[in-house]
C-alpha cells in the first residue's frame, strides 16, 4: 500500500512539473509574440512639409498648428503664415498625411501640396 501511495504522489509531482513547464513555454511564446509586435510597430519618424494657402496672421498659425498637434502620432507641428507652410514631425506608423490635410482643410484653409521627408534631414525640423 505504501508503494502505491508513493507512486501516486510521484505521478502527481511529475504531472505538476509538466504543467508548469508548459505554462512557462506558453508565457515565453507570448513574450516573443509581444516583442515581435513591438518591433513591427516601431516608430518611423518623418516630417511633412505642407504648403497652405489662406494664412495671413499669427492666429492662423496657431489654429493650424493646434489642429495638427491634436492628431495621434504628431510629435510637433508648427505653422508659418509668412512662409505659407506648416511642418509636422510625426510617427508615420500612427499618422498619415491625409489626416493632416483633413485637419487643415477642416479649419478653412487650403492645402496646396505635401512633401514628406525623413526626419534625419535636420533642415526639415519644424520651426516657428
Amino acid at each position: 500500500m505504501r508503494k502505491i501511495s508513493f507512486l501516486l504522489i510521484l505521478m502527481l509531482i511529475i504531472a505538476a512539473c509538466n504543467n508548469t513547464a508548459n505554462t512557462d513555454q506558453t508565457n515565453t511564446d507570448q513574450t516573443n509574440t509581444d516583442n515581435t509586435e513591438a518591433i513591427q510597430q516601431e516608430a518611423v519618424i518623418e516630417v511633412a512639409i505642407i504648403t497652405v494657402s489662406g494664412m495671413n496672421c499669427g492666429g492662423c498659425e496657431t489654429t493650424i498648428a493646434g489642429a495638427l498637434n491634436e492628431i495621434d502620432g504628431v510629435m510637433d507641428a508648427k505653422a508659418s503664415f509668412t512662409e505659407q507652410q506648416a511642418k509636422v514631425k510625426f510617427d508615420s506608423s500612427k499618422a498619415d498625411i491625409e489626416e493632416f490635410k483633413a485637419a487643415i482643410e477642416g479649419k478653412g484653409y487650403t492645402v496646396e501640396s505635401i512633401e514628406v521627408v525623413e526626419y534625419t534631414d535636420q533642415s526639415a525640423e519644424p520651426t516657428e
